[in-house]
Parts: structure tokens; sequence; C-alpha cells
């Protein structure tokens, strides 16, 4: 009988045990409410500058001005996604980070869009676009942004910002383009890509050299390009035909 009052005796101790547990930790989120509450309340967290970085060709001005609305309010009351939200139909902006800086400031760190080539449309409009094919509004064309020229002739209207182009022409010569980034030659020097006859030919920017890659295998061709660029002047030459396996055909 002892051994069974003992038992019970150490439940009944687990259990005020549990209920303090409980009664504390009640306790404990009740005085951290009151704090946020007594601090929500404070001017002097109140916002007073909010920051903009990480942007290149989008005004600073006009992205602060976006997030005006959130002056004067509590630091702790403002939602960094309520922030974010303000950016979100901006095609040029990917990612939006929102930091607090305390007692009273905002930072914003923008991971922008950039455009990488232009298509021409049918019309003759020139439309950004960037690496990962994501269409780009070309209001005001950026002026950091000098870029090689796709000619296609695809509407404008079918060319929607914020949307992304699936045609194969297109893709091929972005990738090709951005290879071309990562070897010695200067993608800077290469001003445009069309079609002519199947075979795709693109224009140097220096001598307006005509150089043409042929119908397909477009990035076996860099290394023969690469050469070219590290080793002959292009000023005698109008065009430069790389379609034959074993030769290139430098033509004054």
């Amino acid at each position: 009988m002892r051994k069974g009052k003992s038992k019970y005796r150490k439940k009944r101790g687990n259990s005020r045990y549990f209920v303090l547990f409980i009664v504390t930790g009640l306790l404990f989120i009740a005085i951290i409410g009151v704090l946020q509450h007594f601090v929500r309340q404070m001017s002097f967290f109140n916002i007073e500058h909010i920051s903009i970085s990480g942007n290149k060709n989008l005004n600073v001005s006009f992205m602060e001005e976006m997030a005006y609305d959130f002056i004067g309010k509590n630091i702790f009351s403002v939602y960094p996604q309520n922030i974010a939200a303000k950016y979100e139909n901006i095609v040029r902006i990917k990612e939006v980070k929102v930091s607090r800086v305390l007692p009273n400031r905002l930072r914003i760190n923008i991971t922008e869009r950039v455009g990488f080539v232009y298509l021409n449309t049918q019309e003759g409009s020139l439309v950004p676009i960037d690496k990962k094919l994501v269409i780009l509004d070309n209001k005001g064309f950026y002026l950091s942004e000098d870029l090689p020229i796709i000619h296609t002739n695809i509407p404008q209207e079918l060319l929607i910002p914020g949307t992304f182009v699936d045609d194969e022409f297109i893709t091929s010569v972005v990738v090709f383009h951005e290879k071309i980034s990562n070897t010695k030659i200067d993608c800077r020097a290469i001003s445009e890509y069309y079609l002519e006859d199947g075979n795709l030919y693109m224009i140097e920017t220096n001598t307006a050299a005509r150089i043409c890659l042929g119908e397909d295998n477009f990035c076996d061709k860099l290394d023969k390009l690469e050469f070219i660029w590290g080793n002959v002047s292009l000023e005698p030459y109008h065009a430069i035909d790389l379609r034959y396996k074993n030769q290139v055909v430098l033509r004054k």
C-alpha cells in the first residue's frame, strides 16, 4: 500500500510542475505581447528614412517614392512582405529583400533584371530580354543597356513584358551570345544577329564585318571565332565564313 501511495504522490508532483510550466509560458507570452505593443507605440521607432540598393537601371528616387507610404509608421508594425508587394508589378525587379535598421530606417535591396539582347520586332521596335528570356519593358531605353540586336519577324504585340520568349531561334542565339561572354571575345563587339537563307549571321561592331555561322552547331564554332579574334585583324575584311568544317573563309 505504501508503495502505491508513493507512485500516486509522484504523479501529482509531476502534474504540478507541468501546470507551473504552462502558467510560466503563458505569462512570458503575455509579457512579450505587452512589450511589443508598447514598442509599437513609441515614436522613437517611426521610420524616417528608406534606402534603396542593388538597382542598376531603375531610378532610385522612383523606387523610394513607391515606399513613401511607410514613412512615419512604426518600424515594428511594418511587415517586409507588405513592402516587397509594392514592387511586385515592376517587371524589371526580380527579387526584393527588406531589412530593418534600428531605430528608424528601412533598407530595400533589389535584384534587378537587366537586358541581355534586344529583339527587333516586325514593326522595327527594340524590345529587351534578359538571359532567362524574360521580356522586359523598353520605356526610355536605359542608357547602360548597349545591347546586340536579334532581328526577328515577331509582332511587338506578342512580346508582353514579364512573359517568356518561346522561340527556338532566339533561344539558340541567346545561348550562343552568353557563351561568347565567357570567352576572350568581347561580347560588345557583336552588334547584330540575323537569319538569311537559313544561315545565322552576326555583325562585328567596329568593322561591320559579316560573320556567317551557318545553320547549326553555332557553339562548336566558337573556337574558330576566338582564334580569329585573337590573331587576325578584321579591318580589311567585309565577310568571315565559318560554315566549313576545316577552313575559314575571309573575304575582302
